[in-house]
C-alpha cells in the first residue's frame, strides 16, 4: 500500500472514530452534518452526511476538516454505519 493510500484510510478511519464518538472531539466542532439542517428528513443520502462549505480562506480548503469530506460522503453507507 503507498503512503498516500495508508494517509487517506487513516483520515477516513479517524473520521469514523469522531462520527462515532470514540474520540473526545465533539463532531460539531469539525463537521455540519445534513440531519441537522433546517429541516430533519433525510430524502437522499444517510443521516451521517457531511455537508461541505466553502471556506474563506484559502488556507481553510487544505485542513482536516475539509479534505476528508468528499471521500466521506462517496462511502457506501455499510461503512459508515457499522
Amino acid at each position: 500500500m503507498s503512503l498516500e493510500a495508508r494517509r487517506h484510510r487513516d483520515d477516513l478511519i479517524e473520521v469514523f472514530k469522531i462520527m462515532r464518538g470514540f474520540d473526545r472531539i465533539p463532531v460539531h466542532e469539525l463537521f455540519q452534518l445534513k440531519c441537522h439542517q433546517k429541516s430533519h428528513m433525510i430524502i437522499r443520502g444517510h443521516a451521517m452526511t457531511i455537508l461541505k462549505q466553502r471556506p474563506n480562506l484559502m488556507l481553510r480548503r487544505y485542513y482536516f476538516s475539509q479534505l476528508v469530506i468528499d471521500d466521506w460522503n462517496s462511502l457506501p453507507q455499510v461503512a459508515r454505519s457499522c
